[in-house]
């Protein structure tokens, strides 16, 4: 008797894990505007150094293509020896936020090798780059304020998937 109150213990565990994982990944994906969430994030940032970039500096700094992806936003900075980037793309799946983040890694590894030996406060702020898959949003940003950046664009999608409950 004791054996079988553990097997249904151990059942009704494994059901609440399931559940609870279905939910956490349901409630990921975001269906709000990435204008939304890119006002959410700029409040948290300094952009007076920094300018929106287009398709073609998406495509020359990341390698990703525009029409692959739902959309993107891309900051960057105003001087070329300056390290400042914001990137926010939304993805239609797992796959482009995987390969997404595969091109920010491969971003970060070229900064780095950049301004190694030299660039003490880039190098400085290429180590605090923020990165964060949410769903179907990718994040990063290389700031003075990239942690905040990074709880703003949190609070964002968190708003987003509080109204849908």
């Amino acid at each position: 008797m004791k054996y079988l109150y553990n097997i249904i213990k151990i059942g009704l565990v494994l059901i609440l894990a399931l559940f609870i994982t279905a939910m956490l990944h349901y409630n990921a994906y975001s269906s709000k505007p990435i204008r939304e969430v890119e006002q959410n994030i700029l409040q948290a940032a300094d952009l007076s150094t920094m300018q929106a970039a287009d398709a073609r500096t998406l495509k020359r700094l990341y390698g990703l293509d525009k029409g692959t992806y739902e959309e993107f936003v891309l900051y960057t900075s105003t001087d070329s020896m300056d390290v400042k980037e914001i990137l926010l793309v939304k993805t239609e799946n797992d796959s482009q936020a995987d390969a997404v983040e595969q091109a920010i890694t491969k971003r970060i590894e070229a900064q780095r090798q950049n301004f190694d030996g030299y660039g003490v406060e880039q190098m400085k702020l290429i180590g605090d780059a923020e990165t964060l898959v949410k769903g179907n949003y990718v994040f990063f940003a290389i700031s003075p304020g990239a942690e905040s950046m990074k709880k703003a664009f949190l609070d964002s999608l968190i708003s987003d998937n509080s109204k849908k409950e």
